[in-house]
């Protein structure tokens, strides 16, 4: 998932980002990688509020469609 996002996105970089437990923001005990897409400057802390929404989530277009381009990159449909 990290090379498809940094091929489709062409990040600056990329932040893997895995917590547990609650004091860590998990609400249901699990493992999973968030993969961030990092640019020069984005200000993104590694320890965002939950209730924050950012730019992508506001624009469900642009969201679907980055999923779009992922999956395809994935070989998903």
């Amino acid at each position: 998932m990290a090379r498809a996002v940094d091929e489709v996105l062409r990040p600056g970089g990329l932040s893997l980002v895995q917590a547990n437990s609650a004091a860590a923001g998990q609400s249901v005990p699990h493992v999973h990688v968030h993969v961030l897409p990092r640019r020069a400057g984005d200000n993104l802390p590694l320890n965002w509020h939950r209730g924050r929404a950012g730019a992508a989530t506001r624009d469900g277009a642009r969201l679907a469609a980055v999923a779009a381009r992922l999956r395809a990159r994935l070989g998903g449909s």
